[in-house]
Order: C-alpha cells, then sequence, then structure tokens
C-alpha cells in the first residue's frame, strides 16, 4: 500500500496545521485517473483554495468512490513560529498509526507533497528519527513529489482542506461529504 500527504496551513491567532494522509489500497492507476477525471479542462492540477465549490465536491465524491483509507491530524492553536513543530507532531502520529493498526501496517511506501528542498530535509530527519526509535516502519520507504507531477497528492491536498474547515468552524459540509471513512485525530502542539 501506498501513503500520500499533504498539509493545510491556517495562520492566525488560533492558527490550525492538518496533516491528511491518503492510504491507496486498491489499483494506484485507476486512482490516479479518477482523481484526473475531476479537472476541468485545460486545468493542470487539482488545489483545494483555487477551486470552486463544485469542483471540491466532485474531488471529495471520487474520493469516497476509491479504495482509500483517509487519516487526518489536526494540531491547534499553532502559532506562526511554531508550524513545523506541529507538522513533525502530526507526521510522528502518522508514523506511529502506520505501525501501531494493523490495516496500517502493510504500508510501504510514503509519499509527501514537496515543500522545497530545505523542508523537505526536515521531513526525511523526521521520519528516520522514527525509524530509528521503531515508531515507524523500518522498511518504510518515502519519498517527496510535486503535485503537478504526481495527481494522488490531489487526494489528501482535499481531505486537508475539509478537514481545516471543520475544524476551524468553517464548515462541515465538505468533511460530511467524506462519510466515516476519515479517522481524525485532535493533537495538542
Amino acid at each position: 500500500m501506498h501513503a500520500y500527504v499533504d498539509e493545510s496551513l491556517r495562520q492566525g491567532p488560533t492558527g490550525l496545521y492538518v496533516v491528511a494522509t491518503v492510504v491507496i489500497t486498491g489499483d494506484r492507476d485507476h486512482a490516479r485517473n479518477v482523481a484526473r477525471s475531476v479537472l476541468l479542462r485545460r486545468q493542470p492540477r487539482y488545489h483545494w483554495h483555487a477551486e470552486s465549490e463544485p469542483q471540491r465536491h466532485r474531488m471529495l465524491e471520487a474520493i469516497t468512490g476509491l479504495d482509500v483509507r483517509v487519516l487526518a491530524y489536526a494540531c491547534r492553536p499553532v502559532a506562526p513560529s511554531k508550524t513545523e513543530r506541529a507538522r513533525a507532531l502530526c507526521i510522528g502520529r502518522l508514523l506511529w498509526d502506520l505501525v501501531a493498526e494493523d490495516d496500517l501496517g502493510n504500508v510501504d511506501e510514503l509519499v509527501l507533497e514537496s515543500r522545497q528542498e530545505h523542508n523537505d530535509r526536515k521531513d526525511r530527519k523526521i521520519i528516520a528519527a522514527a525509524q530509528r526509535a521503531h515508531r515507524a516502519p523500518a522498511s518504510l520507504r518515502y519519498s517527496h513529489a510535486q503535485p503537478s507531477a504526481e495527481p494522488l497528492l490531489w487526494l489528501p491536498d482535499a481531505v486537508a482542506g475539509a478537514v481545516s474547515a471543520h475544524v476551524a468552524g468553517e464548515t462541515s459540509r465538505y468533511l460530511e461529504a467524506l462519510g466515516e471513512r476519515v479517522q481524525l485525530v485532535d493533537l495538542a502542539p
């Protein structure tokens, strides 16, 4: 199984950091085709914050039709200077869940959305440290990719947007569109 990871950040006095993970339990090529089918004509990629309401709902509907497991980690409140700490906390818990939950123990590859090399290096250090401490599978392979090159990163992007809107108290309709599929973990910074 392969897990794809993206985040959503809301800054301000009650900042919020969400890391969403979509674990593909079915055919990845089929999932990529489903993700691409949501795009509008000539649209190069999907990005939650740039999408219209109908496009957001189309992506959420597409996710519910796939063989996936969805995990989300919300950390709040997060001061602007503490976003990397919040990310580390969320990723650390995700890695722990990959070890602790039997049905997630078969995840053999983690693909995170790239956030520039210096930030990607921070992620690699978090993952390597978790592996050394046996809080992540030692066999787990991990890499970073651009959403323009990997459509499966669009799925956690949509989940992170839906969870962020829910946790921030903006609206729950997006999260409700995903149904019982999302396992949401609230973390304190």
